[in-house]
């Protein structure tokens, strides 16, 4: 049996950047699986990154969006975003990419 992805995206203040990069991460999850979610956790964003993850659930069904209320840190985001997932194999992909996601 094929195991199950969660890709954790911890954010903060991502409005510019999150729709394309949840759409490379999904590009390159898609290729890997077909049993994945991608869990983005807004971290207390001051701008309107919660409303374009909000959009990004509608799109796309395997996205889902938690948000903080206040900045409480990555370490908090990472945490908060284990309880919400539910794939076999948890990855946290930064939300810059720093880290190539086809790595």
């Amino acid at each position: 049996m094929e195991r199950s992805l969660t890709v954790l995206l911890p954010v903060h203040n991502a409005q510019a950047t999150l729709a394309a990069t949840v759409a490379e991460v999904l590009e390159v999850v898609s290729e890997l699986t077909g049993r994945f979610e991608l869990v983005i956790v807004d971290d207390g964003s001051a701008d309107a990154t919660s409303e374009v993850a909000d959009e990004l659930t509608h799109r796309y069904p395997q996205v889902h969006a938690i948000r903080h209320g206040d900045c409480l840190g990555r370490e908090a985001a990472v945490r908060t975003g284990l309880r919400h997932s539910s794939g076999d194999i948890v990855f946290v992909q930064d939300a810059d990419l720093e880290y190539d996601p086809n790595e």
